[in-house]
């Protein structure tokens, strides 16, 4: 069929390039998964050097079979009968929100974290699940940006169990 202008020609070239890309991600990007590629994010300061909680497959973590705000803490009993209780302080300071940790740019820098790294008296007031892969915390200064992965409090069970109220600095 002859075309009848250049601009015809431009719309169904942009079109199948648009369909392959959009095919190649549904290809590409399972695979990426399945290998474990770790995602590109910022450091905690709960967690020790070397430490990466993206590293963990969130496809095959389930969500704690309960949470439970008890006076200062939040205990999170998980499927496999492991049992985590964290202060909620040390929660909101490691809250993994960009707000908390910053941004980094195409260079590296951060920009924009709170430089606080203690909460004093702030609880946690309640919680909601986010799709299948997290909880989001309400925290009583307001703070509600923060998703924790389920990866993400298993490692910072993990960070706080070894550490204490002292965890090493990332």
């Amino acid at each position: 069929m002859p075309l009848l202008n250049g601009s015809r020609f431009r719309l169904l070239d942009t079109t199948v390039v648009l369909m392959i890309a959009i095919l190649a991600g549904m290809i590409v990007g399972p695979a990426l998964v399945e290998r474990g590629e770790p995602e590109r994010s910022g450091g905690n300061r709960a967690l020790a050097e070397g430490t990466d909680p993206a590293q963990v497959d969130h496809m095959t973590l389930q969500p704690p079979k309960t949470v439970l705000l008890v006076g200062s803490e939040v205990a999170f009993l998980w499927p496999d009968g492991r049992e985590d209780i964290l202060p909620m302080e040390f929660l909101r300071a490691n809250s993994p929100s960009a707000e908390n940790t910053g941004e980094s740019d195409l260079f590296g820098r951060v920009h924009g974290a709170d430089p606080r790294t203690e909460f004093p008296g702030v609880r946690v007031e309640g919680y909601e699940k986010v799709g299948n892969y997290g909880l989001r915390l309400l925290f009583s200064d307001g703070h509600t940006s923060g998703i924790f992965s389920f990866a993400y409090l298993l490692k910072l069970g993990d960070a706080y169990t070894a550490h204490g109220d002292e965890p090493e600095d990332n």
